[in-house]
């Protein structure tokens, strides 16, 4: 059964998750969560990044691909947060953020 979820199913979704979160038509929250689940699955889980931040040598050790992915990735994060802000959002900062997240 494991096989199966590796080899089969796996590729599957996140075959799935690219495209829900790659189509424009899809709402923006449900892209976001697609790209979130791609990211943490691929090891770039947001508790993570917060704790280290990339540095130069991080992003120097990327493939060009990464790169794409991670610019990607960030600019879907600002077109989140831009039309959060526009709905009435408000911004916090790290430590409200933390007291809030636990």
């Amino acid at each position: 059964m494991h096989d199966h979820m590796g080899v089969n199913l796996a590729p599957k979704a996140v075959r799935i998750l690219d495209e829900i979160m790659s189509d424009s038509k899809v709402q923006p929250r449900v892209r976001v969560d697609a790209a979130k689940a791609l990211l943490d699955r691929a090891g770039y889980s947001a508790s993570e990044e917060r704790k280290k931040p990339l540095g130069p040598d991080d992003i120097e050790a990327m493939s060009v691909e990464e790169l794409q992915q991670f610019i990607q990735a960030g600019e879907r994060t600002m077109e989140d947060i831009k039309e959060r802000r526009a709905n009435g959002a408000k911004l916090i900062d790290n430590d409200t953020r933390q007291g809030v997240l636990g």
